[in-house]
């Protein structure tokens, strides 16, 4: 699974977490160090969720290697999730990356950081959680090594949001649904061809969307690319994804300007064909995550969701809204082809 990430000035609350937060680390639990064969791994802690956000994620300190040979980390799972993946961070021309990875290598005598904000951007993700990961909450992780075994750490959950990070690059404090909606959008993330969910929030000038659709809704499958012409539908979809305008038109009143994007697809980037082939749900959605900076964000009266228009086959796009308007702002409907605008 990859994960692109424009850099920009604005930063927004992943999602989807769907989808990690990694602006620097800072603990706000104490956990405990864990131990096997030379192995320690230091200070695990997982983000907190809200209902209906179906991914978390894990950050470790640091994992030492103080036995005298070369280890590696190749698998984790827990209990609060359907599985796990271990993912990292790279820089590519400007463009930030995240994806899925095989393994995270320990030299003999060596530390790798996996906080937040570590060079290596290296992580766990929690994927698809079994219920909301709460403050406060210890959660048991197993991790996997090549040669130490396994090792059962605890996992301390912490609100990162508090200081002004997210669970995901890009995930913001303000943005919780009510639990109504909530318990609506955990039901769309069923997957259903047509249909798509989109959250949008808007505080002091940041507005954000996340965007949440089956790929066969973008690009007309959700396989492992088997021809030219679907290798080019992939190209074309991250090109479009690389502006948020392609998707999503603030009026020009309110003066926004064009932020952080998330985009996060097993289809898209460098994933392994042979796994994808083995995906037994034969699904792939897209977690896309969208930022503006408006100048004048008591002008935001409308946006018009272009989505429809760049998407053929998308029909319907389920939204919740909340906005730092007088009076607090927060409410949810449905977009279709006839009515594809949000108002404020």
């Amino acid at each position: 699974m990859v994960h692109s990430i424009l850099t920009s000035s604005f930063v927004r609350a992943c999602a989807v977490a769907s989808l990690l937060g990694l602006v620097g680390y800072s603990p706000l639990l104490k956990a405990s160090n864990f131990t096997v064969a030379g192995i320690e791994v230091q200070e695990p802690q997982a983000t907190a969720t809200s209902a209906g956000q179906p991914n978390g994620a894990i950050f470790i300190q640091a994992i030492s290697n103080k036995a005298g040979k070369a280890d590696r980390l190749v698998a984790a799972r827990s209990a609060a999730a359907a599985s796990m993946e271990l993912h990292n961070m790279t820089m590519d021309g400007g463009v930030m990356r995240m994806r899925e990875i095989p393994g995270i290598d320990l030299p003999a005598g060596g530390k790798v950081l996996m906080h937040r904000g570590s060079k290596e951007g290296y992580h766990l993700m929690l994927m698809g959680l079994k219920k909301p990961l709460e403050v406060g909450q210890v959660i048991p992780v197993t991790l996997i090594f090549e040669k130490a075994g396994e090792l059962e750490v605890k996992a301390t959950v912490v609100d990162m949001r508090a200081n002004g990070h997210g669970s995901h690059p890009g995930s913001a404090g303000m943005h919780k649904p009510s639990q109504g909606v909530q318990a609506e959008h955990a039901h769309h993330h069923a997957h259903k061809h047509g249909d798509a969910t989109l959250e949008v929030s808007l505080e002091k000038g940041r507005l954000s969307l996340q965007f949440l659709s089956p790929m066969d809704n973008l690009v007309g499958f959700e396989h492992a690319p088997k021809n030219e012409r679907q290798v080019k539908a992939l190209e074309d979809l991250q090109r479009l994804l690389e502006n948020p305008f392609n998707l999503f038109e603030p009026n020009k009143e309110a003066l926004c300007k064009r932020g952080q994007v998330v985009i996060q697809s097993k289809l898209l980037g460098k994933s392994d064909p042979v796994a994808l082939q083995k995906d037994e749900h034969g699904h792939a959605d897209l977690r896309y995550e969208a930022g503006f900076e408006c100048g004048a964000p008591s002008l935001l009266t409308t946006i018009n969701v272009t989505a429809f228009r760049s998407f053929r086959r998308l029909n319907e796009i389920d939204v919740e809204l909340i906005a730092d308007r007088p009076g607090g702002l927060a409410r949810s409907f449905e977009l279709n082809r006839k009515r594809s605008s949000i108002e404020f």
